[in-house]
């Protein structure tokens, strides 16, 4: 398997057709019919920037919803957290209702990954 990039390739075929024809009228001489292996030069030229062009943006496209997917599991975690928070701060660190949400927390976060805290302070509910 090839490790030239898809871009050398394409131009390859190119100058390679390019070669063929400028020596045409000499390999035609010699008994040579050079037109069936330029045209296959530019056909598979052709058809590899194609299939190149439609992987670049199938690529981008696989990037966007990985970053749409990130962002959404980005703001279910926060989400998540900020009920943990409430949890702690109306019961207490201490409570087991506070331990149970510290336990949650780290189930999903892990004793040594840091902490994911909600952007603002939650405020316990008004009894």
């Amino acid at each position: 398997m090839s490790t030239l990039k898809v871009p050398d390739v394409v131009g390859f075929t190119i100058r390679a057709h390019d070669l063929l024809n400028t020596y045409s009228a000499e390999l035609t001489a010699k008994g040579l019919n050079p037109t069936t292996s330029m045209a296959a030069l530019l056909s598979k030229g052709t058809a590899l920037s194609a299939k190149d062009e439609e992987q670049e943006a199938a690529k981008a496209a696989l990037k966007i919803k990985t970053e749409a997917v990130d962002t959404l599991r980005d703001d279910a975690v926060l989400a998540c957290s900020g009920a943990c928070d409430l949890i702690i701060s109306a019961f207490g660190r201490t409570s087991p209702q506070g331990q149970e949400a510290t336990q949650l927390r780290r189930s999903i976060t892990g004793p040594t990954q840091r902490r994911i805290t909600t952007p603002s302070n939650p405020t316990p509910p008004n009894p």
